[in-house]
């Protein structure tokens, strides 16, 4: 007989090394909690497993960004850690994925402009023709550890449920306790801004249209526009402060009334 999903399995797994714990254990425990009663539970997954989730749902994904892909990306279970939602009858129907980066001695621009940011070697890997173009002015103050977020993904019928606010901030917040990072960034499509999305998911400082790809091997088009997202660890505590105070409570309240 299957294991019901359990959401303090995954509290369980945290452990809180950097940032402010106490905030970050209450934020942890508030988002894992509405996740579970929106009938989503959160479970460490692997990159292999975030393909494969993607690779099957293609009808409402996009193929997955080579930059959380371990070939040709490069990403590791060491450099990176993988969020799956699964519901009732442990299907997964969210992901998240983050990323970090050691660039002390480089930058964002210099990593995308590149192409280090999508391939381990992209010489190698990458497609002909294709290029990125980074048009941010300020591209360059990328560097440090950056934290890259990423993977996203919503099955259709579990849209429309606030998980895009809950989701990625456990994703944020996890990666700031686990390495400290210096600013965590996100490319995020221009029709998602459009959406709003990037408002959702708690960013506040975003360039549209900032990053381009040609001839990209993500879309069947091979061009992409995006708007380059970023947030520093002090703009994460702030998000992690309103999202205790304010998020969702009207909803939440309602969800416990149909459930009681």
């Amino acid at each position: 007989m299957a294991q019901k999903p359990n959401a303090d399995a995954f509290l369980e797994q945290l452990n809180l090394t950097y940032g402010p714990k106490e905030l970050l254990a209450a934020f942890f425990f508030k988002a894992v909690d509405a996740a579970a009663r929106r009938g989503v539970f959160l479970e460490f997954g692997s990159f292999a497993n975030l393909l494969r989730t993607n690779e099957s749902h293609s009808a409402s994904w996009m193929p997955l960004t080579t930059t959380f892909r371990e070939h040709p990306g490069g990403v590791t279970e060491e450099t990176g850690f993988v969020i799956l939602g699964r519901n009732m009858e442990g299907e997964v129907v969210a992901t998240q994925a983050v990323r970090i980066f050691d660039w002390r001695n480089t930058n964002f621009k210099a990593e995308a402009t590149s192409l280090r940011f999508f391939y381990e070697d992209p010489q190698r890997d990458s497609r002909d023709g294709e290029a990125c173009m980074v048009t941010t002015p300020d591209a360059e103050t990328i560097s440090g550890r950056v934290a890259v977020g990423g993977g996203i993904w919503y099955r259709p019928d579990f849209r429309r449920l606030k998980l895009g606010e809950i989701i990625p901030r456990v994703g944020r917040a996890y990666a700031l306790t686990l390495w400290d990072y210096d600013v965590l960034i996100a490319t995020i499509t221009q029709q998602n801004v459009g959406k709003a999305f990037d408002r959702r998911l708690g960013f506040r400082d975003v360039a549209p249209d900032s990053v381009i790809m040609r001839h990209s091997a993500t879309v069947p088009g091979g061009d992409l526009h995006l708007a380059l997202a970023r947030m520093t660890p002090m703009q994460l505590i702030d998000d992690l402060f309103w999202f205790l105070r304010a998020f969702d409570v009207e909803v939440d309240a309602r969800i416990d009334q149909r459930r009681a």
